[in-house]
This record gives structure tokens, C-alpha cells and sequence, in this order.
């Protein structure tokens, strides 16, 4: 039943990378909220908080730019936040639904590849909250917009150095181990 799941998945996510309807994005949309029953609401408001900042950059870059020119921007910007809210709310779903260390148990080698990240998404996760908690703790009432962005900022760049450190840590590790065979790295 998990390989069916995946399958569907990736089988839409094709889908939705190459079909340009907005009909087809909603429907897939509707359907995966349907799907997701009495969790539809938390699960469309963590797609949207998810896709927000990036999606929300984009399309007012996007919008700017093509007024700029005198062309009309809504159309593109219904296609691409519609498909981007699907894609969003379906990996969510699947994500919520699937035990990818269970789902690829026949494959040890991406099996492997899926708890090297997991444990990759624990560690940066377990980070972000002491940089949470350490702004909390120095902080007497509720950090105001600058605090919170400078102190994002800084937890934003750690994190990337650690992943960068880790990320090179492992790729060593696994390079030892001949996980990559015949591939030439220089």
C-alpha cells in the first residue's frame, strides 16, 4: 500500500509539472484536501504558510515586472501559485501519511539516502529550536520585527554552514564506504 501511495505521488507530481491547466491544479488541489478529510484545514494552512514567503517573492517580483511592461500577470500567477499549492499540500499529505524509512525497506541503498536526511532534517531542526529558545531567554517581552529579523538571519546562516559541514561530513563518509561507485568527484 506505501509503494501505491508513492507511485500516485510521483505519478501527479509528473502530472502537475507538465500539464499548464489551472482546472487540472485545482482539481488535484480539492482532491488531495478531500483525501485528507477532518486534517484539510491544517494541512492547507501549513501548505500556505510552507510556500509563502518564496512563492509570495516570486509572484510579486513576477507581477511587477510584466505591469512594468503593460502585459497582464494574472494568469501566470493563478497557473504557478495554484500548481505550487498542490504540489505543496500533496507532498504534506504524503509526508504525514508514508514511513519513507518503512516504504523503501526493498531498497537499502535509498533507504540509506532517506535516514542520512532525516536525520540531517532532526539535527538542523534541533538547532533552530536552541537558537529559538536562546532568543526567547534573552529577550523579556516579544521581540519586536528587527530582533526577529536580525536573530533569523543569523540562525538562518548557521544553519546553512552546518548543513554545508554536515552535508561534506557525509559525502566523505559515504565516499569511503563506496556508495558512489564509478563516479569521479575531482
Amino acid at each position: 500500500m506505501i509503494m501505491i501511495w508513492l507511485i500516485l505521488y510521483a505519478i501527479t507530481v509528473t502530472i502537475l509539472s507538465l500539464v499548464h491547466d489551472p482546472l487540472v491544479f485545482a482539481a488535484v488541489l480539492a482532491g488531495t484536501l478531500l483525501i485528507a478529510g477532518r486534517d484539510a484545514p491544517g494541512l492547507a494552512r501549513r501548505a500556505l504558510l510552507a510556500m509563502a514567503l518564496f512563492s509570495g517573492v516570486v509572484s510579486v517580483a513576477y507581477a511587477v515586472s510584466t505591469l512594468w511592461r503593460g502585459d497582464s500577470p494574472w494568469v501566470w500567477l493563478l497557473r504557478t501559485n495554484l500548481r505550487v499549492m498542490a504540489m505543496t499540500t500533496l507532498t504534506l499529505l504524503i509526508a504525514s501519511r508514508v514511513d519513507l524509512i518503512r516504504a523503501t525497506s526493498r531498497l537499502p541503498a535509498l533507504q540509506f539516502l532517506v535516514i542520512l536526511t532525516l536525520a540531517q532534517i532532526r539535527s538542523l531542526r534541533c538547532l533552530w529550536e536552541d537558537f529559538r529558545r536562546a532568543l526567547q531567554s534573552r529577550t523579556l517581552r516579544r521581540p519586536g520585527p528587527g530582533t526577529a529579523l536580525h536573530h533569523g538571519g543569523a540562525a538562518g546562516g548557521a544553519l546553512l554552514r552546518r548543513a554545508e559541514h554536515d552535508l561534506e561530513a557525509r559525502l566523505q563518509a559515504m565516499d569511503a564506504r563506496g556508495f558512489f561507485v564509478d563516479v569521479d568527484r575531482s
